[in-house]
C-alpha cells in the first residue's frame, strides 16, 4: 500500500463521466480537501437521502387522501 492510500473493503463502482465534469469535480474535491471518491460518494448519499425524503412525503400524502383525512398543516385562520 503506497502513503495516503487507504485500503477499503467497501464495493466500488466505475462510471463514465465527461472529461469537463471530471475537472470540475476534481477542482470541487480539492477546494473542499477530499479525495475525488469522498466527494462523489458525500454527493451520492444526499441526493438518495433527498429522494428518500421525497417519496416519504409522497407516501405520506396518499395515505393521506385515501384515508379521508381533512387535517391540514395550517389552521383555517393562518395560524400554524
Amino acid at each position: 500500500m503506497t502513503a495516503g492510500s487507504v485500503a477499503s473493503n467497501l464495493p466500488r463502482i466505475n462510471v463514465y463521466i465527461e472529461p469537463e465534469l471530471k475537472e470540475a469535480a476534481e477542482n470541487l474535491a480539492k477546494k473542499q480537501r477530499r479525495s475525488l471518491s469522498a466527494l462523489v460518494c458525500v454527493l451520492l448519499e444526499e441526493a438518495v437521502k433527498k429522494e428518500l425524503e421525497k417519496t416519504l412525503v409522497e407516501t405520506e400524502i396518499q395515505k393521506s387522501a385515501t384515508s379521508g383525512s381533512t387535517s391540514t398543516i395550517c389552521s383555517e385562520d393562518g395560524k400554524n
